[in-house]
């Protein structure tokens, strides 16, 4: 009997000690993932704001062509007041 104590107890050892080794590479594979993922996150955080700054960058554009063409008319119109006022002459 003491045998069978001795093998049952040396079985279930190894069992367990398999069970750590999947487990620790378990863990190890979800780590790795993890590393990845951040790694990931910073590329996209990087893109992102990349995006914003262009986004920005292009309604500043916009500001400045719709200032220009407001500039433009109130040229126009003064331009064709002043005529119409010399041909009133």
């Amino acid at each position: 009997m003491p045998d069978d104590q001795c093998a049952r107890h040396l079985m279930e050892s190894r069992e367990l000690l398999e069970r750590i080794v999947e487990t620790h590479t378990d863990v190890k594979h979800i780590l790795k993932t993890l590393d990845s993922g951040k790694e990931t996150f910073k590329d996209h955080e990087k893109r992102i704001r990349k995006m914003e700054q262009e986004y920005q960058f292009e309604k500043g554009k916009i500001v400045i062509i719709v200032l220009l063409i407001g500039g433009f008319v109130t040229l126009a119109i003064n331009f064709l007041m002043w005529l119409y006022s010399k041909m009133g002459k």
